[in-house]
């Protein structure tokens, strides 16, 4: 992540405390050592089966391992029977679109029990961003403010790491969802899709579409 990401990441939830975090793709814990420090309790969903014992030092973190469209039905499900909110969710997964999509309605499946903050990481990637944008965020009663730029994103340009050269990453998207429904049709903000469109055109991923 950015300094910038970081920053918001840390501010938010060291400003929140939540009893309850959500992120879904953990990788190499980056992300989940700023919600172990500032929630009480973290569920970490994850399809590698190896992250319970790479990241065992969060001793905090419930792991669930398997894909996070079907792994975060029950647990939400346990959460609201339990009668516990989960303030904070950190959508970071698979990053293609259809993962992303999935994730997100199965996020929104559900009514949220309080204020609930969702970030959706790397939303200037093609791929996330529509994603993202394509949810049904406005066929859910609860989400009532999305924004995708946030944290706006970065154009990497590192000849000599081909892999992500021109590439497009970063960047964060908030979603805020009440348990009470909105009383106004949803508009979805997107600041920078102006930037976003200008360099699509000059990227790496402009070559597979």
């Amino acid at each position: 992540m950015s300094l910038a990401e970081q920053f918001v990441l840390i501010a938010t939830l060291e400003h929140l405390k939540p009893g309850v975090a959500i992120e879904i793709g953990s990788a190499g814990g980056g992300s989940l050592q700023v919600l172990a420090a500032n929630a009480t309790q973290v569920y970490a969903l994850d399809s590698d089966p190896t992250t319970p014992t790479r990241l065992a030092q969060f001793t905090n973190v419930d792991f669930r391992i398997g894909e996070a469209h079907q792994t975060l039905p029950p647990l939400l499900a346990e959460l609201h029977a339990a009668g516990t909110p989960y303030p904070f969710v950190l959508i970071d997964g698979n990053h293609e679109a259809a993962y992303v999509r999935r994730d997100i309605q199965a996020l929104l499946s559900t009514p949220p029990l309080g204020t609930t903050y969702v970030f959706l990481h790397d939303v200037f990637n093609p791929e996330c961003r529509e994603g993202i944008r394509t949810a049904g965020w406005e066929t859910c009663p609860y989400a009532h403010w999305v924004a995708l730029d946030i944290v706006p994103g970065v154009f990497l340009t590192l000849p000599n790491r081909s892999a992500v050269d021109r590439e497009m990453w970063g960047g964060f998207a908030l979603a805020i969802l009440h348990p009470q429904p909105r009383q106004r049709p949803l508009t979805i903000s997107a600041s920078q899709e102006t930037v976003f469109q200008q360099v699509l055109a000059v990227s790496a991923h402009r070559q597979a579409i």
